[in-house]
């Protein structure tokens, strides 16, 4: 996760994981230090994940009525991180973004180029 703020940058690694569960971990874990540091307001999240983005702004409501359930009625894959980020957008005004991925933009590759690091160097 980048902010404007240079000396705001997280980036981690997580063996034997799965790309949805570290794009929900990003979000989760950036919400968690931005309030941290005694953020509350307004914040804006860019994603080139459609899974984050479409979870968190349309599907999340539907799993909540279901008893996290999808349509299909299976369980809801990775509910812990997405409840985790349901309670944090309780009290964090979050406005969501999608951003097409290595399309130019220079902080999607900016955190491309975090998260790649961190993976190649286990941290």
């Amino acid at each position: 996760m980048i902010s404007k703020n240079p000396d705001f940058q997280l980036s981690g690694h997580e063996p034997h994981t799965t790309n949805n569960i570290m794009e929900l971990t990003a979000v989760i874990k950036g919400l968690e230090k931005y309030n941290e540091l005694g953020y509350n307001s307004n914040v804006k999240i860019y994603t080139d994940s459609a899974y984050v983005k479409n979870g968190i702004t349309k599907w999340i409501h539907t799993w909540v009525l279901n008893g996290w359930r999808t349509s299909q009625g299976q369980e809801v894959k990775n509910r812990a991180l997405w409840e985790s980020l349901y309670d944090i957008t309780k009290t964090t005004q979050v406005e969501w973004f999608w951003v097409k991925a290595h399309n130019g933009d220079p902080l999607n590759e900016q955190v491309d180029k975090l998260a790649r690091s961190s993976a190649a160097n286990n941290i």
